[in-house]
This record gives structure tokens, sequence and C-alpha cells, in this order.
């Protein structure tokens, strides 16, 4: 992050959803979000027989969308013992030696949609540096899918299932991590089913508006394993980061998280905010597509981990979002009178690949 010549802020480059851009970033203090800034929503009602109870939800998610983009969920209906017997589940698994874990490296697997990643081998801000973080990915496995189609378009058949990969690396895998793993992915699919349901009814569309959309919805989660950083003198002072600033590619992620903090957001006025833990919670953020297809009317956030704890931290962040196959394309009643849309439609893979080429772009600058 570059001093400027603007008293009180400094830059921040990164790749968006909207392109390479440059924030400038208030060095003030880093404090806690406050409830307007990242509510605490009561999700129950989303699977409520009264549309009107949905409805009175969709309100408060469309307000927390064209705010910071973030809000916390709570009475979500995942267990807490599944999330926490995953977390338990992980750490045996990040706990082990680094000859060990790496025999599950996922650059091993078809477009790294399973398997590890070791420390200060991934960069999400270049300004900011390599992430001290590890990684754990794992991708969908349609048939533990409740809601979706059960045939698929030729570009999931091809892909590696949990079942393979577990084959092919057991050596490295800790007892019951593909349960763990796939049950945890199920359980967030059917909360992402009846969020994106919400969303609809958020941006005054019908609640099935999007089935088409997530049909064969692209899914993944990542299990991230964060030792400690030292914190830095002054806001405005070098440090490692835990993980880096970035958006999020997809329509929405739901984040689970430990007691121990670490999650940052940037506001719509540029400060750092912290989105500590809150029992009984998951945070839900909108990602890229989510801004897209808004025509910017639902924020996309800008946020980073730095693990200043003195301990571990573990989170697992779930990203939901449109089939690959699928379009993006700016919403009719996101376009208000005089207004013009920002964003010409696109399909969801031509859309990663400019993405990668972005974030690839970004980190060779000089």
């Amino acid at each position: 992050m570059a001093d400027t010549d603007t008293p009180g802020t400094t830059e921040l480059r990164l790749g968006t959803g909207s392109g390479i851009v440059t924030r400038r970033i208030l060095n003030t203090p880093l404090r806690d979000a406050l409830p307007s800034e990242i509510p605490i929503i009561d999700v129950a009602d989303v699977y409520s027989e009264d549309v009107t109870k949905r409805k009175a939800v969709a309100e408060q998610v469309r307000a927390a969308a064209m705010n910071t983009g973030f809000f916390y969920a709570k009475n979500h209906g995942v267990s807490e013992d599944m999330i926490a017997h995953t977390y338990s589940t992980m750490l045996d698994f990040f706990h082990q030696d680094l000859d060990t874990k790496i025999k599950a490296d996922s650059a091993n697997t078809p477009d790294h949609m399973y398997g590890y990643r070791p420390p200060r081998s991934q960069i999400l801000s270049r300004d900011e540096g390599v992430d001290v973080r590890e990684a754990f990915f794992w991708h969908y496995d349609p048939p533990r899918d409740g809601e979706s189609e059960r045939t698929y378009p030729e570009y999931m058949k091809g892909r590696m299932t949990s079942d393979q990969f577990e084959d092919k690396f057991k050596e490295a895998l800790v007892p019951g991590l593909r349960a763990a793993l796939n049950d945890y992915s199920m359980h967030f699919t059917k909360l992402a089913h009846a969020l994106t349901r919400t969303f609809a009814l958020s941006l005054d569309l019908e609640e099935d508006y999007f089935h088409t959309a997530i049909r064969h919805p692209e899914v993944s989660l990542t299990a991230n394993y964060y030792p400690p950083i030292a914190k830095p003198p002054t806001p405005s002072a070098a440090s490692e980061v835990s993980i880096g600033s970035h958006t999020d590619f997809q329509f929405f992620t739901i984040l689970s998280q430990d007691d121990v903090g670490g999650l940052q957001v940037i506001t719509r006025e540029g400060q750092w905010i912290r989105a500590p833990p809150i029992p009984g919670t998951v945070v839900v953020n909108n990602g890229d597509y989510m801004q897209r297809i808004t025509n910017d009317k639902y924020i996309s956030s800008v946020h980073r981990v730095h693990n200043w704890s003195g301990k571990e931290r573990m989170s697992i962040p779930f990203f939901w979002g449109y089939a690959l196959s699928e379009k993006l394309v700016v919403l009719e009643n996101c376009v208000g009178e005089g207004e013009e849309k920002k964003y010409a439609d696109i399909g969801c893979q031509e859309w990663v690949e400019w993405r990668m080429k972005d974030m690839m772009a970004l980190n060779a600058e000089a």
C-alpha cells in the first residue's frame, strides 16, 4: 500500500468486478463495525410459508446489500455442531506436517478445485504482499444438492468428484475429511438456495427469478487456516497480511468463522472496519456478480483478514454463483430513470477468465 500526497490516506490498488481500481483508504484507527454498517438479520423466516414474512427479511437484506454489502445472518438453520465438527476435522488436517499436507496439493487436481495450498503460495493483493494463510479447496458435488437439476452441462460431467479426490490423495487426508466437507457443503447449499430467493425478493423480482442461473450452480468452499501475524504500529505501516484485500467473484458468499476474529471490510467512505465473530451467526456478503447485475446498486465490498490475535484462526467461506454456462445481464429494474447500464452482457465463463487475467496483470505490475 503506497502513501499518497493526500494527508490521512493511502492508496490501495486491486482487482475488482469493475476492473483494476485504485481506492483511497483512510488511515483511521481500526474499529468494530456499527450495527448500521453490518447488521444482524434474523433469517429464520426465509423458510416461512408466509410470503409477507419472507419479504420482511428481504427488505432488511436489501438495506444491507446497498450499504456495505455485508450482514450477519442468525437463525440460519445450519447446525452449529456440524460446523464445529468440520472445523475440528480441518484443524486435524492443518496440524499435520507440511510434507504430509502437500501430498494433497491442489496443483495436482483439475482446475485446482480440490486440495491444499501451502502458506505464502497465494497473493490476492499486490500492494499488501503474499498471503500468510494456508488453504484447502473443496468443490461442488451435484448429487448432494437437493434442489438442482439432475442433468448436468458437459463441462461439469468431466470434473473430479470428491470421491475421486479422496481415492487419489487419501495418504494426506485425515479420517472423515471428505464426509465433513460434503456435509458442510450440503447444508450451506440449502441455505444458499433460500437466500437466493430472498435476494430476488429484495430486488422486487419473483422469488424463482434466479432459478435458471443457479440450476447448475458454481459452488466452492475454502477452509482457511491463519497462523497469527504481528500487528503494525500504525494503520499505514507495512504489515504481513493473512489474506489480502479482494472482492469475491460470485453471486454471494456465506462465511463461517471461529471466535478469534480478523475479518476487515472497507466502508463506502474508505475506512477499514472489523467484522468480529458473533456466536450463532454466519456472515453473508455480496459478490461481484451481484454488483454487476444490479448496476452497482448492491455493493461487492473489499475485505481482507489480519490475524493479530496471537492465536490460530480458521474460517470457511462458501462461494455461491451462477453456472458458468449462464450470462451476467444487468437487471432492467436496477437501471433508474436517466441512468444507463454500466455493464454489457457477458457469459460467466468469459467474465471469470477476464477477472483472472486482471488479477495476473495487476500482480505483474512493477
